[in-house]
C-alpha cells in the first residue's frame, strides 16, 4: 500500500516540476 503512495506522490511533483522548468 505504501508503495501506491510513493508513487502517486512521486508523479505529482514530476507534474509540478514540469510546469515549472
Amino acid at each position: 500500500m505504501a508503495a501506491l503512495l510513493i508513487s502517486e506522490v512521486t508523479r505529482r511533483v514530476n507534474l509540478r516540476d514540469k510546469w515549472q522548468a
